[in-house]
């Protein structure tokens, strides 16, 4: 029975804390959900009642909810999940479960505005409000009659209102901001529980004006606050610190009066065997910023071959920004590196004892001046192409990279001062520097070979797999490549055929990999005695993983913006698992007083 609105009931906090409990357990997996995924549906950001639609958050239904924590729990050691987590519900609900709630359709929250405050609403799957009253009941909290088909529930923290409109159940802080309620919230949630388990989107362009100047004013009070002259920092250094801070800010702004849209989504895909996370953004049409993603668009490479997938580390990426935003942001990458310059020389004079002598800190000093330069150089271009990858399961590190850059014969010359530099001051290792030690086609390759000294302990040489480690960079007219590991030159060399066989090849604007098998594999072999115990469990759960073990992160233009996707396969959630027990068999460990490991 719902009582008149007048009437006061007196709150039974111990009760209610435990509804609120027995909710909080329903709800803790609620992000790790699935939904078929269904048609686009038409967005929608302007309301009734003048109110617009800010945000929207959405949560697939219930029935996911249980398929996908059935997947994970038997990924970590705990198959049955789902059923451990209907009986708790049946028992904190005394038998009755979610009575009057559609299991099988997403769950919401819809923040509004009406230009001066915000109001979130709730948006329940709800098919029978007085199924679920008559749960509300059990715990001692007694539904009252609003009005208006409104009801009314004291909590022990707040008072909340619902109202069945439709096949939904809505609630909200005020009467008010139900009567602005959608009449049908779905096509705005499906919108994101199509891709993602629990998603949320921002319309950035429905913020009011005001509190997007608040926010703004917030960040440059910040900013300005911390922007105070250091007592070993020059004036003319404090300038340019203060110039290239206000230019962020200025970006800063920009992105903020230019964002129209932000989602961020997560999902678990068991069918694909791995779980992703994305973050995207566009941006409005015909702005600034969103010229410079053109960038992104159409990429591709002629370093291909230096990416490897299976490595234990991976990257690719090209990028080629048009040459009027590079000039728009030409003053800002020279301040950029300028600071660079005047903080490494306030540094290197702060140090100066580190070096042997004068002339070794000159070296030192001119060989990364050199490479500012490089770092400028490539900037100013609006280019970056390259490609590399670490390889940790042979008998010692091998790495390859390759990328483009726009004056080669500038590298080579650093790279000659850094190799005679090390040969000539070297007393304790023995190196061996060879110039123009092997070619390829039109690239020079000049090594570095470090003789391991017979007083290391012999882990080390484990670790390298030999008594030396092998350094060579190469150039050619437009690209310079860097190797490591015995063997390593060889497969640049490969890796340089097979790239140019594929010339211009259509890539994404960056795509990263790790191989947490190989990194786990080589850290054992690091770690010193005490210590590998921990990593060799870690590296058991990924036994029958091989081949799904990668964490992965993606860059791709879309419409108007860009999307990153950080995804993990299926033996990284496994490994995840592990590592929580772990965790909590060292820390039941450490409070029944036993030794760490």
């Amino acid at each position: 029975m719902i009582l008149a609105a007048p009437r006061r009931t007196r709150r039974l906090r111990s009760l209610a804390t435990t509804l609120s409990l027995a909710a909080s357990l329903v709800a803790a997996p609620l992000v790790a959900t699935a939904q078929p995924a269904v048609a686009d549906a038409p967005e929608a950001q302007s309301d009734t009642a003048g109110m617009t639609t800010i945000a929207v958050a959405a949560l697939s239904g219930y029935d996911a909810l249980l398929a996908d924590t059935d997947y994970i729990g038997a990924l970590v050691g705990r198959p049955g999940t789902s059923k451990m987590l209907e009986g708790m519900l049946a028992f904190f609900t005394q038998g009755k479960g979610l009575a009057g709630v559609d299991k099988s359709r997403p769950i919401g929250v819809v923040l509004q505005t009406d230009g001066a405050q915000f109001m979130p609403l709730a948006c329940l799957p709800v098919d029978d409000l007085n199924e679920v009253l008559g749960l509300v009941q059990g715990f001692g909290i007694e539904p009252l009659d609003a009005g208006d088909g409104v009801t009314e529930l004291e909590l022990p923290d707040r008072t909340i209102y619902l109202k069945p409109i439709g096949a939904w159940t809505y609630v909200a802080q005020s009467p008010a901001a139900l009567a602005a309620a959608p009449a049908d919230p779905l096509p705005m949630l499906h919108e994101l529980v199509a891709e993602y388990d629990l998603g949320v989107k921002v319309m950035a362009q429905n913020v009011p004006p005001m509190y997007r100047q608040i926010a703004l004013q917030q960040m440059r009070m910040g900013v300005e606050q911390g922007l105070k002259q250091q007592p070993e920092e020059s004036d003319e250094q404090f300038e340019l610190r203060r110039e290239m801070s206000e230019k962020q800010l200025e970006q800063l702004e920009k992105m903020i009066n230019d964002l129209d849209q932000l989602v961020v989504g997560w999902s678990i895909d068991s069918s694909a065997k791995k779980t992703f996370f994305d973050f995207s953004y566009t941006l409005t049409e015909g702005s600034d910023l969103l010229r410079q993603l053109e960038g992104m668009k159409d990429a591709k490479t002629n370093y291909a071959a230096f990416h490897n997938k299976d490595a234990a580390f991976s990257v690719l990426g090209s990028v080629k920004t048009p040459q009027d935003v590079v000039s728009e942001q030409a003053e800002q990458i020279k301040s950029s590196i300028n600071i660079a310059r005047q903080q490494l020389a306030t540094a290197m004079e702060e140090n100066a004892d580190d070096f042997p002598d004068e002339a070794a800190r000159e070296t030192f000093q001119q060989i990364s001046n050199d490479m500012l330069d490089v770092f400028e150089e490539i900037a100013l271009s609006g280019e970056m192409d390259m490609g590399g990858s670490l390889t940790l399961d042979g008998s010692g590190p091998l790495a390859i990279a390759g990328g483009k850059v726009p004056d080669p014969a500038k590298v080579e010359s650093s790279i000659k001062k850094v190799f005679n530099a090390a040969k000539q001051r070297s007393t304790e290792v023995e190196i061996d520097v060879a110039l123009d030690a092997d070619s390829h086609d039109d690239v020079t390759f000049h090594t570095m070979t470090i003789t391991i000294p017979a007083d290391v302990p012999p882990q080390v040489r484990d670790i390298w797999g030999g008594d030396e480690i092998a350094v060579a960079f190469g150039v050619g007219p437009e690209s310079v490549y860097f190797t490591l590991g015995d063997g390593a030159i060889e497969a640049c060399k490969t890796a340089i055929d097979d790239s140019a066989a594929d010339a211009g090849k259509e890539i994404l604007p960056m795509e990263m990999s790790f191989a947490l098998g190989q990194i786990l594999g080589f850290a054992e072999r690091c770690a010193p005695e005490d210590e590998r115990a921990v990593i060799s469990m870690l590296s058991a759960s990924l036994e029958d993983s091989e081949g799904s073990d990668h964490v992965r992160m993606t860059q791709r233009p879309i419409d108007n913006g860009v999307i990153v996707r950080l995804e993990a396969e299926e033996g990284v959630i496994k490994l995840v698992g592990a590592a929580a027990a772990a965790a909590q068999a060292q820390q039941m460990k450490q409070q029944q007083g036993g030794e760490e490991w």
